[in-house]
């Protein structure tokens, strides 16, 4: 069964009822829309795939949020865009601390 037979409303319910062949039907399902934005965004496949797997977590999470009357596939895509945003910027603030903290020992090293 590849989950086709299923409209995205019905293996939405099932998600959000727990039903993990559901998630896994979802998941696959927009796997390769996930990864051509993520992609699009890092340049990195090990990165984008971090970015999908996290942001499906989020669209499992907060099923409840997601309004039936609008495309999952535009929720979807703006989790995955706001997930790609906070990972550039944890990347951003986590390069700065070592610069500034390759500065600081270099520095102060000197000073030895």
């Amino acid at each position: 069964m590849d989950g086709q037979e299923y409209s995205d409303l019905e293996l939405i319910k099932w998600c959000s009822e727990g039903k993990a062949s559901s998630q896994e039907l979802l998941y696959k399902r927009y796997f390769s829309f996930a990864m051509s934005v993520c992609i699009r965004y890092t340049r990195n496949e090990n990165e984008a795939m971090e970015i999908v797997n996290d942001s499906y977590m989020k669209v499992l999470e907060r099923l409840n949020d997601y309004d039936i009357s609008k495309s999952f596939k535009s929720w979807y895509g703006k989790i995955l865009l706001n997930t790609a945003i906070d990972c550039y910027r944890k990347k951003v603030k986590h390069n700065s601390s070592l610069s500034i903290g390759c500065i600081c020992q270099t520095f102060f090293s000197g000073q030895n």
